[in-house]
C-alpha cells in the first residue's frame, strides 16, 4: 500500500513539473510570436554609392550655386539697351552720322579750330548737354587734346585702349580722379581726312554711351 502511494506521489510531482515546464514554454513561445519584428532595410550598392557621392559633393554644390548667383548678378548689369527708337543725326559738312536717344536734342556751335555738336535732354541744357562730338582741324594736337581731359585735377588718372567702331580704329581715353569718384570722362579719338573727331560722354558714366559711339560712322 505504501509503495502504491509512493508511486502515485512521484507521478503527481512529475506531472506537476511537466505541466509547469509546458506552461513556461507556451508563455515563452507566445512572447516570441507576438514580439514585433525589427524592419530590415536592404540598401542596394548603387544607392549606397549615390548617398556617398551626395555627401561628398554637398560642399561643392554650395560653391557652384554661389558662383551661379554671382554670374547672374554680373550679367544682369549688362542688359541690352533698346535703341530701336533712337534718332539719327547726319552731318554733311564733316561726313558722318550717329544715333542718339529719342527725346534728346542736338545743338551745334563753332570752335576756334573746328565744330562741336552737343546731344542731350532739354533739362540738361542749362548745365551743359550730356554727350558731344567735336571736330578739330589740327590733327597734330592729339596729345594736347587728351591731356586736357581732367587737367583740372591734381590726382588725374588716365587709361588708353584701342577700339574699333564700324570698322574705324580709334582710341578710348578714360580719365578718373580718386578725389571725385563719380567724375568719369570717356572720349573716343578718331582721325580721318586730316581731322580729329572726339566723341565724349561729358564725364558722366552711362551704359548708353557705348551704343552712342558705336553708332558713329563716316558717310563719305
Amino acid at each position: 500500500m505504501n509503495n502504491k502511494n509512493t508511486i502515485l506521489t512521484r507521478l503527481g510531482r512529475e506531472t506537476l513539473l511537466l505541466t509547469t515546464i509546458l506552461a513556461i514554454t507556451v508563455i515563452a513561445v507566445s512572447g516570441c510570436v507576438n514580439k514585433p519584428q525589427e524592419e530590415i532595410v536592404v540598401v542596394p550598392e548603387d544607392n549606397k554609392q549615390e548617398e556617398s557621392d551626395q555627401a561628398g559633393t554637398a560642399g561643392t554644390d554650395k560653391v557652384v550655386k554661389e558662383e551661379e548667383q554671382e554670374e547672374n548678378i554680373s550679367t544682369s548689369t549688362d542688359e541690352e539697351i533698346d535703341t530701336f527708337n533712337w534718332l539719327t543725326y547726319r552731318n554733311e559738312e564733316y561726313g558722318f552720322e550717329v544715333k542718339y536717344p529719342e527725346g534728346w536734342e542736338t545743338y551745334s556751335y563753332n570752335l576756334s579750330d573746328g565744330k562741336s555738336i552737343a546731344f542731350g535732354t532739354y533739362e540738361s541744357k542749362p548745365g551743359g548737354y550730356i554727350w558731344g562730338i567735336n571736330i578739330y582741324n589740327n590733327i597734330s594736337d592729339m596729345r594736347g587734346l587728351i591731356k586736357k581731359q581732367g587737367s583740372q585735377f591734381t590726382d588725374r588718372l588716365e587709361k588708353r585702349e584701342k577700339i574699333i567702331t564700324n570698322e574705324v580704329e580709334g582710341i578710348l581715353v578714360t580719365v578718373t580722379t580718386p578725389s571725385h569718384p563719380t567724375w568719369i570722362s570717356k572720349s573716343i579719338f578718331i582721325t580721318k581726312n586730316n581731322k580729329i573727331y572726339k566723341i565724349g560722354n561729358g564725364a558722366r558714366e552711362d551704359e548708353k554711351f557705348k551704343y552712342f559711339y558705336n553708332f558713329f560712322k563716316f558717310t563719305n
